[in-house]
């Protein structure tokens, strides 16, 4: 090749080489996911899978349209770009474990491919077709975006952030591409301006796809497989993330240690599968006790902690109290056995004396273990003479 066709290909790439190679990496990518989700026992991962092998397919086809007639391979990929779009969404939703609604993910392809069948039998307008797939593909990447930044966690993750960025970007390169179209600013035979703005769709595409390899991996090192909440090490991480805040900006943050009553009996008398489902019932409890900025995480057994931050004493205590009293009337009875589960809490706030997560976390274990020589049932704060509670009978 001369130097005049090395410059050439560098300023405008070939199309059927650039979406080739985004088929094979996609590809590969989908491998590892279905791989990855029968180990992790992840559906989300299932759905990114099936999203990238759709848009593995949709590439192969954009890269035959120098073969097969244009019209044909242009509107099957992008209804399988947008399809593959709508599956991402879906796995997000999954992952957060929520159930994906089926019928919008397959609705909006089947629209836009009817519709752009329309616009080729009406003369294939090349704008028209443009914007039409545009703002598919625009509309569930703004949906994938939304449902990514709105996952049940307590704070955003670089990775997290990372694929929000990437498919907003994507969102946004698509929708300039279809309103320059529309508008007259781009030339719809090279909707891509040379080829770039393409290279620019297939990076974040790709990139995405990497990204979502590291969102359950994660999720599997930070949260606790039974109940869903933070693990030990991350609740710790968390905690001391929220702390360092509080420090910096002079506010309050309070620590609640949690133990549930007696919990070996329950295991010992009704077994280990109702102990399960009583731990998982509790951390319902708590989750739906605090606040959506509060932190929840198991640190092993039947023991669990709160971190509330922007929370003051008296606030933290009537936290405390509250899920006291759920916990009193709704785990009295577990999968149709009573088994009347308490739990007594431990309450610390910041204060110079304790100004550190480990002396926060020795505070409120002190507090915790003082309730539990006082009878259980109850909530003690530490260095303080307030508690509530009872005497727990013997099971």
């Amino acid at each position: 090749m001369t130097a005049e066709g090395i410059a050439a290909a560098l300023v405008t790439p070939s199309s059927s080489t650039l979406f080739l190679i985004a088929a094979i990496i996609l590809g590969l990518i989908a491998g590892l996911q279905f791989i990855l989700s029968k180990r992790l026992h992840t559906a989300a991962l299932r759905f990114w899978a099936s999203s990238n092998l759709v848009f593995c397919l949709g590439c192969t086809l954009f890269a035959m349209r120098d073969v097969l007639p244009l019209s044909a391979p242009s509107v099957a990929g992008s209804g399988l770009l947008i399809l593959g779009i709508g599956l991402i969404a879906g796995g997000i939703a999954a992952f957060d474990g929520r159930r994906p609604r089926f019928g919008l993910l397959f609705a909006g392809p089947v629209v836009a491919v009817a519709m752009l069948a329309v616009s080729v039998a009406g003369g294939d307008q090349p704008a028209e077709r443009i914007l039409i797939s545009s703002l598919g593909v625009t509309f569930y990447t703004l949906l994938a975006v939304t449902l990514l930044l709105r996952l049940k966690v307590h704070r955003l993750d670089g990775v997290q952030v990372l694929c929000a960025g990437v498919m907003f970007l994507f969102a946004a390169v698509y929708l300039a591409r279809g309103g320059g179209v529309y508008f007259g600013v781009i030339d719809p035979t090279d909707p891509f301006g040379g080829g770039w703005a393409r290279v620019l769709a297939l990076t974040m595409a790709v990139t995405w796809s990497f990204c979502s390899l590291f969102l359950p991996l994660d999720r599997a090192a930070s949260v606790d497989g039974l109940t869903g909440l933070f693990n030990h090490k991350a609740t710790l991480s968390v905690g001391q993330d929220r702390l360092k805040e509080a420090l910096s900006r002079n506010h309050p943050l309070s620590v609640l240690l949690l133990d549930l009553d007696h919990f070996k009996r329950v295991n010992d008398r009704f077994g280990h599968h109702v102990g399960d489902q009583a731990l998982k019932a509790f951390a319902t409890v708590m989750l739906r006790s605090v606040r959506t900025c509060d932190v929840v995480g198991r640190l092993g057994g039947e023991e669990f902690c709160i971190i509330l931050p922007l929370c003051t004493e008296a606030k933290a205590f009537e936290i405390a109290e509250r899920l006291r009293r759920r916990c009193e009337t709704e785990l009295e009875f577990v999968a149709r056995h009573r088994i009347s589960l308490t739990v007594t809490i431990g309450v610390v706030t910041r204060s110079p004396t304790w100004d550190t997560i480990s002396s926060l976390m020795k505070a409120a274990d002190a507090a915790l273990y003082e309730g539990k020589a006082l009878g259980r049932n109850r909530v003690i704060y530490a260095g303080a003479t307030r508690s509530t509670g009872e005497m727990v009978p013997e099971l």
